[in-house]
């Protein structure tokens, strides 16, 4: 146990070292450079995750593509400056800071651990955010339909889908008693009052108690896994702790053959068992659109908070086989996608 915990504080102080080499450059850049025209805008960026996370990068490309096509060409009338964060709420107030200080038309933030230090910094900036859980209990907006002051976006979470969770869990294994929630209460700590509530609700439906999993390291998120072997699933929430760490939860859950459940797509496509959750493209999408709209003098008050009204579901047959869970063709038929 000394032995793993020492490893991951060594890998955490590296990806530390790493995101902080990424901030100086970008901070060298004059504040007044970067309106050089009055006809180019200024989109910040501040992302709780890893610069060199490929699966960060295609949602910030999607981000960009979307932008690109309302007439927004990077290096022509538009330039971003990026903040990455990794999981650090040190290095999420310090690329806070310095965003606001650089001054740009709007920011795009996520996931929502970020929005409060924006929050703290800025009142008059524009804020698009996205991968927030329920924003009005966070306390970033009003209310969905009149968000007030100065931030908006997109929710990725919305109740009936705790409920989905657990059916697809009893459908894939009818027998499991017990269905625990992961999540990192240091970063997420909204979930155990939003989302697991909502999960919670369905619990008495399908006869399974409904429990906490916090984890703060690969090693917590192998002994969550092993507490659940035989009599349990997991529902890995969609927070920036358990993106960060997917690798080790999928590796854990087929180890232990829990059958767990992801709220986004990528994790079945990565070897997870099943996903189901809305269409994070399509949130970035509408960030694009949020952002455009911004960009030529909307107000964030004026553009409603949007709940994901897309679902998709992927079930990974091959994980499913290697780990003796069988899947009914009922529950293929509904899935969007198959892996096999």
């Amino acid at each position: 146990m000394g032995r793993g915990s020492s490893a991951i504080e060594r890998k955490d102080r590296l990806r530390r070292r790493d995101v902080i080499g990424l901030i100086p450059a970008a901070a060298l850049w004059p504040a007044l450079g970067l309106h050089a025209s009055e006809n180019v805008k200024v989109v910040g960026v501040l992302a709780g995750g890893m610069a060199g996370d490929e699966l960060m990068q295609s949602y910030l490309h999607t981000f960009r593509e979307g932008l690109g096509s309302y007439g927004w060409v990077e290096g022509q009338n538009l330039r971003f400056i990026y903040r990455y964060a990794g999981n650090d709420p040190n290095l999420m107030r310090r690329g806070a800071q310095e965003l606001v200080r650089l001054s740009p038309d709007a920011i795009l933030a996520l996931p929502a651990p970020v929005v409060p230090f924006l929050q703290n910094e800025t009142k008059a900036i524009p804020i698009v955010f996205v991968f927030v859980i329920d924003a009005v209990a966070l306390g970033y907006v009003a209310s969905l339909s009149a968000p007030g002051g100065n931030i908006t976006g997109f929710s990725n979470f919305e109740p009936g889908m705790g409920t989905k969770w657990l059916e697809l869990l009893k459908e894939i294994a009818p027998d499991i008693t017990r269905v625990g929630c992961m999540f990192n209460p240091a970063v997420d700590s909204v979930f155990d009052k939003v989302v697991v509530d909502a999960v919670k609700r369905g619990g008495s439906r399908f006869r399974v108690e409904v429990t906490l999993e916090p984890v703060r390291s690969d090693d917590e998120i192998g002994e969550a896994m092993r507490s659940l072997a035989g009599s349990g699933g997991m529902i890995v929430l969609p927070g920036i702790f358990n993106v960060l760490h997917r690798d080790a939860i999928i590796a854990q859950a087929a180890q232990h053959r829990v059958p767990t459940v992801y709220g986004f797509d990528f994790y079945a496509q990565a070897g997870g068992l099943l996903s189901y959750g809305e269409i994070p493209s399509e949130e970035f999408r509408g960030a694009a659109r949020y952002v455009d709209r911004i960009l030529h003098g909307t107000r964030p008050s004026d553009l409603p908070v949007q709940l994901p009204t897309k679902f998709r579901l992927v079930i990974n047959a091959r994980a499913a086989k290697a780990q003796g869970f069988a899947i009914s063709p009922a529950l293929l038929i509904q899935a969007d996608d198959v892996i096999e």
